[in-house]
């Protein structure tokens, strides 16, 4: 822009450029980047920029000392203050795609060391909760994911505390259908939980790159999730997250369940903390019950989120469309949508199975990951023993029509007539009174 200063090769005469004498750096992490540019006196975020630049050897010690120089005077002088970046760029060493490299490893570098016996390489993925890193397990010379509660998270003790004692219950896990967990702790500012690396992709990602699944791989799928889902429950944990991006296919073809980052403890049959009125979990596919707040959250949550999850791995679609809001509303007084609507050539047997376990009431769902397991088995003619065994992949290639039908249990919405809107219709959450919007979340 025109109102911005112009960028000189050089700084105004007589600016200070060096630091005042016996100034040391801040870090060691950068003895590069201060060997190459002098006495400058910089701050360590420019500093640390420098570096990241040398690592990449995408700037040399000249560049840098030329670019630093013209930020410093700058510093001295009024109006805005380019970056280090920014002078780089516009002296013409480097450009905008290599700078957000540097910025990416800035980024690492910072951390890369600071969790005891694991080295941080790369950004593998972000959520509300927290960054995922792959990282190296240096003294068994393996590959794992590292997630890392955000700052504003890690800044309030209890969600801090919270954090740690669900991740090390996690890392108690241990099932084929489930990211292994290898370590969690705090170190100076950061609240971390190590696990296994998976190569492969979500399901998320297939449905986008593929289009749906096949019925059976779909079946099979939910099965081994049901089957991860039911071995957390023996630990107590309800995973509250269930959703095509948290399962993943590795190289074998077997499915993962991924992020166990809002998996809740339960204490008998009560959660561990109170989360009254507060909607957690992931809109498209949330349970009614999550919606509205309830604090009393079970496995049949789970059961509700991995239906939603066996609909959109069957369409292609999410289960209801539409602002979040709408979206926890259709949820909770929507009946479930049809598969057939969208495909034709799905079995009635699946078109059931996805109706029962998206129940409204979760009296009318499957009542345990066994439960639903049983029925899966059936169709899938497998036993109960080999089942987690079974490659996604290579699933049977018909669906055994003597299985039997899932037990056609209604929704549990009470006066259900009312509720056979158009698919196409979006619900209104203002219908509601005042006093109910405000016990469903997200600012009803």
């Amino acid at each position: 822009p025109a109102s911005e200063p112009r960028l000189s090769a050089r700084p105004p005469q007589g600016a200070p450029d060096l630091a005042p004498e016996g100034k040391k750096p801040a870090s060691t992490r950068n003895r590069a980047a201060t060997s190459a540019v002098g006495g400058i006196n910089v701050d360590e975020a420019t500093l640390g920029f420098g570096q990241a630049a040398l690592d990449l050897k995408l700037a040399t010690g000249q560049q840098l000392r030329e670019a630093m120089l013209i930020k410093r005077a700058y510093e001295q002088s009024s109006g805005r203050v380019p970056t280090l970046g920014d002078i780089l760029i516009t002296l013409g060493f480097i450009n905008r795609d290599q700078m957000t490299r540097i910025l990416r490893h800035q980024e690492i570098f910072g951390i890369a060391t600071k969790i005891p016996g694991f080295t941080i390489v790369e950004k593998i993925g972000q959520g509300a909760m927290g960054t995922v890193y792959k990282a190296k397990q240096v003294r068994l010379d393996r590959w794992v994911a590292i997630k890392i509660l955000s700052p504003e998270l890690a800044a309030n003790e209890k969600a801090r505390t919270r954090f740690i004692a669900e991740a090390r219950v996690a890392a108690r896990l241990n099932h084929p259908n489930i990211i292994t967990g290898i370590d969690a702790g705090e170190v100076e500012d950061l609240c971390y939980f190590a696990m296994e690396y998976v190569e492969g992709e979500t399901v998320q990602r297939l449905i986008e790159q593929r289009g749906p699944f096949d019925e059976m791989i779909a079946l099979t799928i939910v099965s081994q999730i049901a089957q991860a889902l039911d071995h957390a429950s023996t630990h107590s944990l309800v995973h509250r997250d269930i959703k095509p991006d948290n399962i993943m296919l590795n190289k074998e073809q077997n499915a993962k369940l991924l992020d166990l980052g809002l998996a809740k403890i339960m204490l008998g049959d009560r959660p561990s903390s109170d989360t009254q009125g507060m909607a957690v979990g992931t809109p498209n596919y949330i349970s009614p019950e999550q919606a509205m707040g309830w604090s009393e959250i079970d496995i049949r949550a789970d059961i509700y989120s991995l239906g939603g999850t066996f609909y959109t791995m069957l369409t292609g679609q999410t289960p209801y469309t539409g602002p979040s809001q709408v979206v926890m509303y259709r949820h909770i007084h929507e009946p479930p949508p049809d598969v057939r609507a969208i495909r034709s050539d799905v079995s009635q047997f699946t078109v059931d199975l996805c109706a029962w376990m998206m129940a409204k009431q979760r009296e009318y769902r499957p009542q345990s990951p066994r439960h639903l397991l049983d029925r899966l088995n059936e169709a899938l003619g497998m036993s109960q023993g080999n089942a987690s065994s079974h490659s996604a992949m290579n699933a049977p290639a018909h669906l055994q029509q003597s299985s039997g039908q899932v037990p056609a249990y209604p929704y549990g919405q009470p006066q259900q007539q009312e509720f056979q809107q158009s698919q196409q219709e979006q619900a209104d959450p203002r219908r509601l009174p005042r006093k109910r919007r405000r016990n469903y979340g997200a600012g009803w």
